[in-house]
């Protein structure tokens, strides 16, 4: 049978046709985006030269004005940490101290789709206090279906949540060069060096934002810098901010390419 491509979920098309799973969606709002837990990533692995563990600062991702979201599916539960955990990217050491890239999916035959505007939420723990607060550094690289990974982009912090001290980032898959419609199999976030390491990494672009050179020291681009609502200005991160608590990951659309749709319903 001729494979078919079938929208998981989507907050994009009010109105739509689409083919959901039969698991009971949750939609999440932090601050001024929301995303649906149906199309939050579901394995994880890590690769690391630095140190990883897992962290209840914040987690896990339900709180004032969300439901009850399943543990399961927190980062750091899935790397093997207790429900509703969050994963500590180098567990709190200076900028230098090591690389920990975690690699994450949305499970066999399913992938996350470029549509319009932002694709990709990432979650972590770190104070709010509307508008400004305080991120911690890391950058996404993303795989399209059927190719390798591309390079590291960063981006400012979008919006968050001072009740449950949440910051939300997100990318669009169009910014790491995909066509609109292409399908994303897999991201790895990893965790960013400051100038306190020879091995530095810089952005390519004034902003302080963007495609990110990894390990190149301050010879190349410019410093990477907390964004316009950034607790302290538009400034470098400190090395106490180098160790990102990355709680939940999920896209705005998931697609499924599968022949068997048996235990999926049709909804208009």
């Amino acid at each position: 049978m001729k494979p078919v491509s079938i929208i998981r979920r989507s907050l994009a098309a009010a109105g739509a046709v689409a083919i959901v799973s039969s698991a009971a969606a949750v939609p999440i709002t932090i601050g001024s985006v929301t995303f649906d837990t149906d199309n939050s990533v579901t394995a994880a692995s890590a690769m690391t030269t630095g140190v990883i563990s897992f962290s209840t600062f914040n987690a896990p991702i339900q709180g004032v004005g969300n439901p009850a979201v399943d543990d399961a599916n927190h980062i750091g539960t899935l790397l093997g940490g207790s429900g509703g955990f969050a994963v500590d990217l180098t567990n709190g050491t200076s900028g230098g101290a090591g690389r920990v890239t975690v690699e994450l999916t949305w499970g066999a035959g399913l992938a996350a789709v470029n549509g319009s505007g932002d694709d990709l939420f990432v979650v972590e723990s770190g104070t709010f206090t509307d508008p400004t607060g305080f991120p911690e550094a890391f950058a996404v690289a993303v795989r399209e279906e059927g190719g390798a990974f591309g390079n590291y982009r960063y981006e400012f912090f979008e919006t968050g949540d001072a009740g449950t001290l949440k910051l939300v980032t997100a990318f669009d898959f169009s910014d790491f060069g995909l066509a609109s419609g292409a399908r994303v199999d897999a991201v790895r976030i990893i965790n960013l060096h400051n100038a306190s390491s020879a091995s530095e990494d810089r952005a390519l672009l004034a902003s302080g934002a963007g495609e990110i050179a990894l390990g190149v020291g301050n010879g190349t681009g410019f410093e990477i810098t907390q964004g316009p609502l950034g607790g302290n200005g538009n400034v470098a991160y400190p090395d106490s901010a180098m160790d990102a608590d990355i709680v939940y990951v999920a896209a705005r659309q998931v697609e499924l390419l599968t022949s068997d749709v048996s235990n999926w319903t049709l909804y208009e």
